[in-house]
């Protein structure tokens, strides 16, 4: 089984590489029993336990990538939402009064 781990505050290109590197050793993995299941399938009729085992382990490794697939999506919709809300607050005190830059008009 992986373990898959994210980082807490690491910065975002680390973890998008992380979590790349991470989905590329869990699709290897998938392949991998995908192979040994042709095999066991090919074997002896005793190796029916062996298929479901890695069956099982298919389902789960698969399903560890689904997560991981949307934890990606997630950050990248973060990530997105940062850059847009940044952009705004760069103006603020420039143009719009803020608390520190107030616009007094005197006439």
């Amino acid at each position: 089984m992986i373990a898959i781990t994210t980082p807490g505050s690491a910065g975002a290109a680390q973890s998008s590489s992380d979590s790349a590197a991470a989905a590329a050793r869990l699709t290897s993995r998938i392949a991998k029993l995908q192979q040994q299941l042709k095999e066991a399938s090919n074997s002896d009729a005793d190796s029916e336990v062996k298929q479901q085992q890695l069956q099982t382990q298919i389902k789960l490794l698969q399903a560890q990538l689904v997560q991981l697939q949307r934890q990606q999506a997630e950050e990248a919709n973060q990530q997105q939402q940062t850059r847009a809300s940044g952009s705004v607050n760069i103006a603020d005190g420039v143009n719009r009064p803020t608390e520190e830059h107030l616009l007094n008009v005197y006439i």
